[in-house]
């Protein structure tokens, strides 16, 4: 991680931009650790004070290209059907009814 190319937002900058509080960017920062999507690297500056945390977003990038493709077929699905739909005489599928016998 090139942390001079990185963003380092505060919880109270997130907060805002949310529009959630504090605590609750708390409570989702810590439930995405807990799943392995994000590591918490803890900064310090010169004089030994604490500064913003950065997080690690490695585990949730390689969580998000896996899922990829399932995302990138679905896409291509909606593309087909909008094509369908704009032609004339169109008639959507049917799915088959949960009370047919």
């Amino acid at each position: 991680m090139n942390l001079s190319e990185t963003c380092n937002p505060g919880k109270k900058l997130l907060a805002e931009r949310l529009g959630l509080s504090e605590r609750q960017v708390q409570r989702y920062i810590a439930e995405l650790e807990q799943a392995g999507l994000v590591e918490r690297v803890e900064r310090y500056a010169a004089h030994g004070g604490k500064m913003t945390n950065t997080y690690d977003l490695s585990g949730l990038v390689a969580r998000l290209k896996k899922l990829e493709p399932e995302f990138r077929k679905v896409e291509e699905d909606v593309k087909t059907e909008r094509k369908a739909v704009a032609k004339r005489g169109y008639k959507p599928k049917r799915k088959p009814s949960a009370t047919a016998s």
